[in-house]
């Protein structure tokens, strides 16, 4: 597997509070982060990501942004928002 083709840059993650300001919302973060390529016959090349985001301030809605960067050739291969 080549290293720098599946550099996952899930500190790139842009966690975006919907509502909140500073303090009062919620403080999310990134403990672990993990990718895993894979090649299918019907889909091509496939990324497993997987993220496990905690929250260390109050409650709140927050809209989480996954980017699959290639550091390599310097371009954003996917990007997911849920």
């Amino acid at each position: 597997m080549r290293r720098s083709m599946l550099i996952l840059s899930l500190a790139a993650v842009f966690v975006l509070t919907a509502g909140c300001i500073g303090l009062v919302g919620p403080d999310p973060k990134v403990v672990q982060d993990s990718a895993i390529r894979d090649i299918s016959l019907a889909k091509g090349l496939v990324y497993n990501v997987n993220a496990e985001i905690r929250n260390d301030g109050r409650d709140g809605d927050v809209t989480v942004t996954a980017r699959l960067i290639d550091e390599e050739k310097g371009f954003t291969r996917d990007e997911v928002s849920v």
